[in-house]
């Protein structure tokens, strides 16, 4: 009987849980950034659409951000260079959906996938 209540708690618990990470795959056109000059802790921000119906939202840039440039590790105030050098790429980007920011913004291509976002 034990065992039947712990599973059944386990089990509403699960239920429970909110999704608070998504990784968007999108274009390098869909994206707007907009990068601080001033050094705090708040580096900038994005605008995209989360998913194709959705409208674009607005995501938070931290020193925290990772930023990889085609397999390169970059510094985030970096983003705006990657977007002028590498046009028309594949980005993922993971952000948090309840906080509204971005724990990684993968710019370019793996191996693995076409060049083109669908």
């Amino acid at each position: 009987m034990k065992y039947l209540l712990l599973a059944f708690l386990l089990a509403s618990l699960n239920i429970q849980a909110q999704v608070v990470s998504l990784v968007v795959k999108t274009n390098s056109h869909k994206i707007d950034i907009n990068l601080n000059s001033v050094g705090s802790e708040e580096v900038g921000s994005i605008q995209l659409a989360p998913c194709r119906e959705c409208p674009k939202q607005n995501y938070t840039l931290t020193n925290k951000t990772d930023l990889v440039v085609n397999g390169v590790i970059k510094n985030i105030t970096e983003l705006k260079q990657a977007s002028k050098d590498f046009p028309s790429t594949i980005v993922r980007v993971q952000v948090n959906t309840r906080h509204h920011f971005v724990y990684y913004i993968e710019w370019g291509p793996l191996g693995d996938e076409p060049e083109h976002a669908q």
